[in-house]
């Protein structure tokens, strides 16, 4: 038995005075160090962790597994069955909040399959650690099934756990696991290239999901078909949620028919154009996206305008969205490349490389072996400036 959740067994007793039976006052929760104490007693235990209140008729509250540290009283031995999870789930939290994100993974990852398809605290923490460890380290093919776990297990929530990573992040969206106005992940966009990951996870059969979730799984699955042959783009969805139509102009840009590709451009330089400007980071899923869409045309025009949209994004968006710029700048290359510009495309490669060393994009194929680039042509002297 583990020292972390021991139990007691206590005896229920009748007061001397005043009657009623007593036995919740002797229960109790030990919390992890930190953690506001909690002087309720228990109501019972389950899954999603302690339930805590003042009376068994009411409602109580629910103090998560990765809180509590020993349960006291007539419910220990049902919280006994609970330890494992109450230990992982704590070592996980607080190896995420001091940055020890390869140290955090493998324990969320334990708790994945347990808290699939819940709600509440526990599986926020679970699903929304295990996509902060995995968006930062580059890994977004694995970060869809996370993210989506995330927003099953916030739906109906208005205030959702806050859940950190420490370390250092370059950017404050890094920290929480989706954005708290479009509750999308800034770092997950369902913009994607040809590479070997995401061919495997094509390969994979989603989950089936719920609600929100649902529909934004759909939407990231139809993005990555486009890249491989399959493309299917769902209707678009008939919502009020503007965070979710965007995702679906992004797609659709790319993935649609030439009317579709046009009227969904439209709208994203909408967006772009807004007042107030969009943020950083969606700035540049749009912009990515219109210049992704326009190489799809035929017409040489639409293909310099890409570039020069794709190229804009390095300049102005790099450091709100790297794996975007980092796609942005592999378009741009095999581009110039297939219009004839070899020096301009190694160029922009070679930058790739240097300013973002581990990027998905650096796998493709076509990227690692474009045609060779012309020498430079010698710098001549004209015989009147020879001295």
């Amino acid at each position: 038995m583990s020292s972390r959740l021991a139990f007691h067994v206590v005896f229920a007793a009748f007061a001397v005075v005043g009657g009623p039976w007593r036995s919740a006052a002797a229960q109790e929760v030990v919390v992890r160090r930190g953690m506001p104490a909690v002087v309720e007693p228990v109501l019972g235990v389950g899954i999603d962790g302690v339930l805590v209140g003042q009376s068994r008729d009411g409602e109580g509250r629910r103090v998560p597994w990765d809180m509590v540290a020993e349960v006291h009283g007539r419910f220990a031995s049902d919280a006994a069955v609970h330890v494992q999870a109450a230990d992982a789930s704590w070592r996980a939290r607080t190896r995420l909040e001091r940055g020890d994100l390869a140290g955090a993974e493998p324990l969320f990852e334990s708790l994945e399959e347990r808290y699939a398809g819940r709600r509440g605290a526990m599986a926020q923490l679970v699903a929304g650690g295990l996509l902060l460890c995995r968006v930062a380290r580059g890994a977004n093919t694995l970060a869809i099934e996370p993210f989506l776990s995330y927003l099953e297990a916030c739906e109906g929530d208005p205030m959702p756990r806050l859940i950190v990573r420490g370390g250092d992040a370059s950017d404050p969206v890094d920290l929480t696991p989706i954005d708290e106005v479009t509750r999308l992940n800034p770092s997950l966009p369902p913009i994607w290239l040809a590479t070997p990951a995401v061919q495997t996870a094509m390969r994979t059969q989603p989950r089936e999901r719920t609600g929100r979730a649902a529909v934004v799984g759909a939407i990231y699955r139809a993005s990555m078909q486009a890249e491989t042959g399959e493309s299917s783009l769902p209707p678009e969805p008939a919502t009020a949620d503007d965070a979710v139509r965007l995702l679906w102009e992004i797609v659709a840009a790319r993935a649609g028919d030439p009317p579709t590709r046009a009227t969904a451009r439209e709208r994203l330089r909408a967006r772009l154009a807004a007042e107030p400007a969009p943020a950083p980071w969606l700035g540049a899923w749009c912009r990515c996206a219109v210049g992704r869409s326009l190489l799809r045309e035929q017409d040489d025009e639409s293909r310099l305008v890409a570039v020069a949209e794709l190229l804009a994004i390095p300049a102005t968006h790099e450091h709100a969205a790297p794996y975007v710029t980092g796609v942005a700048m592999a378009e741009a290359s095999l581009a110039l490349a297939q219009s004839g510009d070899l020096r301009g495309a190694h160029a922009v490669r070679n930058r790739l490389a240097d300013r973002f060393p581990g990027h998905p994009a650096l796998d493709l194929e076509a990227l690692r072996r474009l045609p060779p680039a012309p020498p430079a042509p010698a710098s001549t002297t004209r015989q009147e400036d020879k001295p």
